[in-house]
């Protein structure tokens, strides 16, 4: 079952969907004073503003770091712009905008736009969060389409 949030369809399963097929999908987790956010499919113009908006949102909860797990998420780049405009929107607000499990591709893009290391990457989501003993839940996957 489904509902509407915000002009997106949020799943019973807390994973919200952003746009149209090919889809993205977007889950929360709170842990402690971090903010965890999963996505998970293609973060590219058809989304880039819904994107946006969404981890918007998750930076204006002022979560002492927000940590996007971007390990399943094909990213070009709009979806690089997104994920420039939260860390921007997170300086300006006191908030640490990090990324867990970035591919080797989001890598070296995120290098070229942030060759001063502004944005820093992280290869687990435990590491982010500087719990390198203490184990972060897995926030699982989104529904399989029907």
């Amino acid at each position: 079952m489904n509902t509407r949030a915000e002009g997106n369809d949020v799943s019973t399963d807390g994973w919200m969907v952003l746009g149209r097929p090919p889809l993205t999908w977007l889950r929360t987790c709170p842990v402690g004073s971090d903010l965890v956010i999963t996505l998970v499919g293609e973060a590219d113009l058809a989304v880039e503003q819904d994107l946006k908006r969404a981890l918007a949102a998750g930076v204006d909860a002022r979560p002492r770091i927000l940590v996007l797990d971007v390990g399943e998420l094909f990213v070009d780049v709009r979806g690089l712009a997104a994920l420039s405009a939260t860390w921007h929107h997170g300086r300006g607000r006191g908030v640490e905008v990090v990324l867990a499990r970035p591919s080797s591709l989001l890598r070296r893009m995120g290098r070229m736009m942030f060759s001063d290391g502004r944005l820093t990457a992280h290869e687990t989501v435990g590491e982010a969060l500087g719990q390198t003993h203490r184990t972060v839940g897995s926030p699982g996957h989104p529904p399989r389409s029907q």
